[in-house]
């Protein structure tokens, strides 16, 4: 007898940049199986572990994918050091937890402000350097990366907070999850 495991629907997980996407990426997931969100916004990394936690605990099953979208809120508080081993402690923990789960990491987007930072510079380049050290650590744990190459401050795509998405901007940070999703 072969142990079967049942991969279905999809978890995500993050901030409020995908809280507000919610409603946008609502069809578009739900057309893969049952939906469970954690998403709030303000979260920061310490806020990832407690949330899959719960997943886990409570679906019967695995997803067929996880999306990711976490630690922008963390960088200006917490050093980028820092904040990618906390990073990579848990990406590890949930591919041994879910091993048959496609994971799909959204890579941090560049802000126009940075709420806690003294040196705007300083933490946009912490920003890159990060997101380069989880597009690294996604390729050796068999994840994906959602680059989000295509939204950027100064433009149309950034409301007057300089921190969320216009509708502009929203729109392209969906496309950029419905394309991941849709490329396998």
């Amino acid at each position: 007898m072969t142990n079967c495991v049942i991969v279905v629907g999809v978890w995500v997980v993050g901030d409020s940049y995908l809280a507000r996407a919610r409603p946008a990426l609502a069809d578009t997931l739900g057309s893969m199986g049952p939906v469970e969100w954690r998403v709030k916004g303000g979260w920061k990394w310490r806020h990832y572990r407690p949330a899959i936690d719960d997943l886990i605990a409570n679906s019967a099953r695995q997803p067929r994918i996880l999306v990711l979208h976490l630690g922008s809120n963390d960088l200006g508080v917490t050093t980028g050091r820092e904040l990618f081993e906390q990073i990579m402690e848990q990406l590890l923990y949930t591919r041994l937890r879910l091993p048959h789960t496609r994971l799909l990491w959204s890579n941090m987007l560049p802000r126009c402000c940075w709420r806690y930072a003294r040196d705007i510079k300083c933490v946009e380049l912490g920003r890159k350097k990060l997101n380069r050290r989880v597009a690294n650590l996604m390729r050796t744990i068999d994840g994906e990366v959602i680059r989000n190459d295509f939204i950027y401050p100064g433009v149309d795509h950034y409301i007057s907070d300089g921190v969320h998405l216009t509708p502009v901007g929203l729109h392209i940070f969906c496309d950029d999850i419905r394309c991941s999703i849709s490329s396998s």
